[in-house]
């Protein structure tokens, strides 16, 4: 496992069609120091499959169905923050089975709203039965 590897989250597998939900404690660059969120941040989550493209899916703090939830904010030093990733069945029945890049950044806005990376990985997207 590298040293990054909480930030580095590695693959999970989503399905065509269907509702996942992913909860992540966020943690730095080093794999150690627990991230901590403000309560007026924007967490937002993206998949894409070619870089540079428009994403596949996007969901944020304000989404209704695919959302991003912030479950705990965090405690410096201590616990870091956790969010939830909604990845709702009627925005994941348009993704195209396959690899896809996953980003989960926060438009920090102790620092001009810029987004920031908070973790990263790759989500295989599996056909599933019709229903």
């Amino acid at each position: 496992m590298p040293a990054n590897a909480r930030f580095n989250i590695g693959s999970f597998p989503l399905y065509v069609g269907r509702t996942t939900d992913v909860t992540l404690d966020l943690y730095g660059p080093d794999g150690e120091t627990p991230l901590v969120l403000s309560v007026s941040d924007v967490v937002e989550a993206r998949l894409w499959d070619t870089d540079g493209a428009s994403p596949d899916w996007t969901a944020n703090t304000s989404g209704t169905e695919s959302k991003v939830t912030v479950v705990d904010v965090g405690t410096s030093g201590t616990t870091p923050a956790r969010v939830t990733v909604r990845f709702h069945e009627t925005q994941t029945a348009a993704i195209a089975a396959g690899r896809y890049n996953f980003e989960l950044f926060v438009e920090d806005d102790s620092d001009g709203d810029l987004a920031k990376p908070l973790c990263r990985g790759s989500v295989v997207v599996n056909g599933s039965p019709s229903a």
